[in-house]
C-alpha cells in the first residue's frame, strides 16, 4: 500500500479547492471512516487525503427554522447520540446509540 499525502483543511473553501485541484486522486477523511478499510484492502489509492475534522463549522448540530435537523459532516457519532436536539428523531437517536 502506497502512503497518501495528508492535508488538514482549515476551511470548507480549502477542502473544496484541494478536491478540485486533485480530482479523483483526493478523498475526504474525518475520524474513523470506511475509507480506512478500502485503503487497507487496496481498493482505493488516493494520492491525497483531505482531513476535514478540524473545520469547526462542519462539527455543528442544529435545528433550523423549519424544524429540520442539520448534522455537519464532521459531527462525531457520540456527540450526536448525546445531543438533546437529536432525541426528537427517535430512529436516528436509537441508531446513534447502537454505533456510538
Amino acid at each position: 500500500m502506497t502512503a497518501a499525502a495528508f492535508r488538514f483543511a482549515a476551511s470548507v473553501e480549502e477542502a473544496t479547492a484541494l478536491l478540485r485541484a486533485h480530482g479523483e486522486d483526493a478523498r475526504l477523511v474525518c475520524g474513523g471512516t470506511a475509507l480506512a478499510i478500502l485503503l487497507r484492502q487496496e481498493l482505493v489509492a488516493p494520492a491525497l487525503l483531505v482531513g476535514i475534522g478540524r473545520i469547526s463549522e462542519l462539527g455543528t448540530i442544529a435545528v433550523d427554522a423549519g424544524g429540520a435537523l442539520r448534522l455537519g459532516a464532521a459531527v462525531r457519532v457520540r456527540a450526536a447520540e448525546r445531543d438533546p436536539r437529536v432525541a426528537a428523531w427517535t430512529a436516528l437517536a436509537e441508531a446513534f446509540a447502537h454505533v456510538a
